[in-house]
C-alpha cells in the first residue's frame, strides 16, 4: 500500500508542471488558438487580474493535490483502478478533465470545458490534464 500523503505530493507535483506549461503555453502558441481563459469574476463577484491569477493558482493546485489522493484511495481499495498502471492513470487524467470541464469552467462563467473561451479551449484543457496524469504517474512510481 502506497502512503496517501504519497498520492497528494505525486498530484502537487503533477499541479506544479501543469501550471507552468498553463503559464508558458501562451508565450510559445498563437493566441488564437490559446485564449486567455482568466475570468475576472466568479460567481457573480468581481476580482482584479491579480486576484483571478493569483486565486487560479491556488485552485490548479488545491485540486491536483486532491485528485492525486482521490488516485491512490482509488487504488487502495481497488476501486475502478487496481494498480498504478499509466494507462489506468490516463484514464484517470480523462475522469480529472471531465470534472473540472463539466463542473469547473461553468463556474468560473467559461461554460462547459470552456466553449465560451473558444473553440479549441477543450483540447487545450484536455491535453494539459493527459500531461498532469503523465507526470502523476512518474511521480507515483517514484514510491511506488
Amino acid at each position: 500500500m502506497i502512503s496517501l500523503s504519497y498520492g497528494f505530493i505525486a498530484g502537487g507535483i503533477g499541479g506544479i508542471v501543469m501550471a507552468i506549461l498553463i503559464h508558458l503555453a501562451p508565450l510559445i502558441a498563437s493566441k488564437k488558438y490559446l485564449p486567455d481563459i482568466d475570468k475576472y469574476f466568479f460567481l457573480g463577484r468581481h476580482f482584479s487580474a491579480r486576484e483571478v491569477h493569483l486565486f487560479g493558482i491556488f485552485i490548479q493546485l488545491a485540486l491536483s493535490v486532491i485528485f492525486g489522493g482521490i488516485y491512490i484511495l482509488l487504488v487502495d481499495q481497488k476501486i475502478i483502478f487496481h494498480d498504478f498502471h499509466y494507462v489506468s492513470i490516463l484514464f484517470y487524467g480523462v475522469l480529472v478533465w471531465l470534472a473540472k470541464g463539466a463542473i469547473l469552467t461553468p463556474l468560473l462563467g467559461a461554460g462547459f470545458f470552456g466553449a465560451k473561451q473558444g473553440k479549441y479551449v477543450w483540447l487545450e484543457m484536455f491535453i494539459i490534464h493527459q500531461i498532469y496524469a503523465l507526470v502523476f504517474w512518474l511521480a507515483v512510481n517514484l514510491y511506488v
